[in-house]
């Protein structure tokens, strides 16, 4: 127990900061204290401190770039969960009302295998131009990235299967010209 120098309380240890150079390896202040000393002087220094932040992300970009990146790639399902709206906007540049109306054309299902999947559909896009195609299930959008978004070579592989398992594809058949009819293959 420790009791905090700036609101009186003793509280237990693991309500103040560790702070190796105190004699019991904690701050002196709780952490409640702590946090509204800390807002409380932003507050005050709110400009110094955002000048101060932009020059060193200025001067430190490629670490302040990297930095960025492990954070996005350590918090991404938090982040699309938390602000899905935002996190639509900032990646594709999608509203939810975009998305909506993606999935109502869809008809909620896979605009590939036709498998219905609700919200829970990926978003599709052109990588080089950032341009939403459609919505698709997670394998069929990690099967078209997989097979480098090449028409040509999405085709052959369709081709393919067609040719050696022709009983166990013929469900597929009908749906399968339709799209790739559209593809000149030379």
């Amino acid at each position: 127990m420790k009791n905090c120098r700036l609101c009186g309380r003793t509280k237990p240890l693991e309500n103040f900061y560790k702070a190796p150079g105190m004699r019991d390896g904690r701050r002196n202040e709780c952490i409640d204290c702590n946090r509204q000393q800390r807002k409380a002087w932003y507050s005050k220094n709110r400009e110094t401190v955002i000048e101060r932040t932009k020059r060193w992300q200025s001067a430190n970009r490629e670490r302040h770039l990297e930095w960025q990146r492990r954070y996005r790639e350590a918090n991404r399902d938090w982040m699309r969960e938390k602000d899905p709206k935002r996190w639509l906007n900032a990646k594709y540049g999608l509203t939810p009302e975009d998305f909506d109306r993606l999935l109502e054309e869809q008809h909620g299902a896979c605009a590939v295998c036709g498998r219905e999947m609700g919200a829970d559909l990926h978003v599709d896009h052109d990588h080089k131009t950032n341009e939403v195609r459609g919505l698709l299930c997670g394998s069929c959008n990690r099967g078209i990235g997989l097979l480098q978004e090449n028409p040509k070579v999405l085709y052959a592989a369709g081709r393919y299967l067609i040719e050696f398992k022709v009983g166990q594809y013929e469900r597929f058949l009908e749906p399968l010209t339709r799209p790739l009819d559209r593809i000149p293959v030379k």
